[in-house]
């Protein structure tokens, strides 16, 4: 009989040894990788940057710290006012409730310039100098921790930062003075005898000047720094310290954008993260417009660096290059996806809301510090501030009608987001730019605690507008250490891979946690031979990049060469040989397997004897072979 086995029976050992493959992937550690950090604490400290008041005798202005816990909690706020007097007050919460201390803000909130009777640069204010306005929160167990500063039609909160995610070096994001009312930031010491060195971006209140200035404050002690009135934006101010501090910034009373056709204005705080936390990624999404707003102008967002020659790149194509304390404020007018090849710091502003001051729409400037995405959690504990002012002597609430959220998670997780133990629907999500991330537009909530949870790693925020007024910040994020200050970059990018079966499977990855990241991969088409590479789309600065490449001929070894160039100009060049699969019969003409017959009688046994070679450069190992 006619008999083709070997050739059918070899071909299918071929066929079994490629599908039996399994691809090998490599991955790269984080070289200072920690347990996440993040906004719950169990000590906190914080300060009330000047506000700007219409009725400096009302007592309707107040200062609110709201805390809120998912276990139950017990402890202290201890207080000074302006005299140095102590005060304390005790809170104790059940899970998922919330504690409110308020206090009218005279004695309590910094005295700066627009203070009452303080309208002078070197009046009776405390530009530049210590100051014992500093509240101190102590609880048993983790909670979270908001300020709000509630002024008539000029106020914002901030989500306060506990004591073990504090650091020693800052930069700030505040935003313009304008003709009257100052772009501004205060250091809170949680030390004794804390050294900080200020290298101000513009002339400062007290000293006219943008001259370094360097302190010494002790635990509870709180320094004001307000910009000359028309003189710059403090914004890229440098501050560092011996010992870990608390640092806030903002402005007193902006008007967004600036110049801006409107005529409201609001007061603008956020407590800033320390820059080993910052990230080099960011989304910003748009604000929906308040009931009632004027639709003139728009919001804005920042982007700040901290190390020189930063490249920006805004939804994958590059922008612009900063320097360290540098910044860049554009148009926020839809979602967008922000990288860089440093450490960057974004912001997120709501623009003026009214005409003119006092007409009484919706709304007004916030900011929110946003979240790097190298700090997203999966779940938050957050808050929509409840608050008061006075309407005919009768306190009414602020915020209560235009409470919202905005969620931002990868696009393939959106039916895993619960809040408040509700699965959310996946229509209430818009997709994020030209990401695999997807966000909430116009999101509406109650005032009080909420709960977000999902499968994936996300970022929230949280707002409210009121009559003329508003506030923002974010919901909670992690502080591990992602960077450091100025790092060096001067390690090429690794080029990992492995080679099983004809495909090869491989990785570049920039070395450590705080370099650059990937600006571009190369294919060296001379070194190419036999074989075809695949990169995934490369959107840089990346932190990895994978790839493939197969033999174009299974039956012939193949070889690719690659270089992969980071942000900082480092190179490096690799050459990976691909085995084939080069075994064959010694009387083969290389272009088939041999075809064989023989006749023979029934139950007659007959030997027939195969001699393979291998005619690769590479070992060739058979496991077995089965006929």
């Amino acid at each position: 009989m006619k008999n083709s086995f070997l050739k059918n029976r070899l071909s299918s050992l071929i066929f079994g040894l490629l599908s039996t493959c399994t691809m090998f992937l490599f991955s790269t550690q984080d070289a200072f990788a920690q347990d996440i950090r993040d906004s719950k604490g169990k000590v906190f400290w914080l300060t009330f940057l000047p506000n700007f008041h219409n009725n400096p005798g009302a007592l309707e202005d107040s200062l609110y710290i709201f805390i809120t816990a998912e276990q139950p909690a017990s402890g202290t706020i201890q207080y000074y006012d302006r005299m140095g007097v102590p005060y304390q007050t005790q809170f104790s919460i059940g899970k998922d409730e919330f504690f409110i201390f308020s206090k009218v803000y005279r004695d309590f909130e910094l005295y700066g310039f627009n203070s009452p009777n303080s309208m002078s640069p070197t009046g009776s204010n405390q530009n530049e100098i210590t100051a014992r306005q500093v509240f101190k929160i102590t609880s048993s167990t983790d909670v979270t921790v908001y300020g709000l500063n509630q002024a008539l039609t000029t106020s914002d909160a901030f989500i306060a930062l506990p004591e073990d995610v504090l650091g020693e070096q800052y930069m700030i994001m505040s935003y313009p003075t304008d003709g009257d009312t100052p772009s501004q930031f205060a250091i809170v010491a949680t030390r004794n005898n804390t050294s900080v060195k200020i290298t101000p971006k513009a002339p400062t209140s007290r000293s006219n000047s943008n001259a370094e200035q360097n302190i010494i404050l002790n635990a509870g002690e709180a320094y004001l720094v307000q910009t000359r009135i028309g003189q710059g934006d403090l914004t890229g101010s440098k501050i560092e310290s011996n010992e870990p501090i608390a640092v806030f910034a903002g402005h007193q009373r902006a008007k967004i954008p600036n110049p801006s056709t409107l005529a409201s204005r609001d007061h603008l705080v956020e407590q800033l993260p320390p820059i080993p936390t910052w990230g080099g990624s960011a989304f910003v999404t748009p604000y929906p417009l308040a009931f009632g707003a004027n639709q003139n102008d728009f919001d804005v967002y920042r982007i700040l660096a901290a190390n020189n020659d930063t490249k920006i790149y805004i939804d994958g194509v590059f922008n612009r290059t900063l320097n360290s304390g540098q910044f860049y404020d554009t148009r926020l007018e839809k979602s967008e996806w922000i990288t860089a090849t440093g450490p960057i710091l974004v912001a997120q502003f709501k623009k003026s809301s009214n005409e003119v001051t006092g007409d009484g729409r919706t709304g007004d400037p916030f900011m929110i510090i946003n979240s790097p995405t190298e700090q997203y959690l999966k779940r938050f504990h957050c808050f929509n501030v409840k608050a008061w002012q006075r309407d005919f002597q009768t306190p009414t609430p602020v915020y209560d009608n235009e409470q919202y959220l905005t969620i931002i998670v990868p696009t393939d997780s959106v039916a895993t987001v619960w809040l408040d133990g509700n699965l959310l629907s996946p229509s209430l999500f818009k997709k994020l730019s030209i990401t695999s991330y997807s966000y909430t537009d116009s999101l509406k909530v109650s005032t009080g605690v909420h709960t977000v949870e999902s499968n994936a790693k996300m970022g929230v925020y949280v707002y409210g507008y009121g009559e003329a007024n508003s506030y923002g910040y974010i919901g909670g994020m992690g502080y591990d250490t992602i960077y450091t200050f100025d790092p060096p970059d001067i390690i090429p990018p690794l080029i990992l891979g492995n080679a099983v079966c004809g495909i090869f499977t491989g990785k570049v990855a920039d070395t450590l946690s705080f370099d650059r990241g990937i600006q571009n991969i190369e294919v060296i088409t001379s070194g190419v031979d036999n074989a075809t590479v695949m990169i995934n789309p490369l959107v840089p600065p990346a932190r990895s990049i994978p790839f493939t490449a197969a033999l174009i001929d299974p039956y012939a070894d193949g070889r690719i060469s690659l270089k992969a160039i980071d942000s900082s100009n480092g190179s490096r060049e690799a050459q990976f040989d691909i085995p084939g699969f080069t075994v064959r019969s010694i009387l083969s003409d290389g272009t088939q397997l041999p075809q064989y017959s023989e006749t023979t009688k029934f139950k007659e046994n007959k030997c027939i004897t195969i001699e393979i070679s291998n005619y690769g450069k590479f070992n060739q190992t058979i496991s077995s072979v089965s006929f």
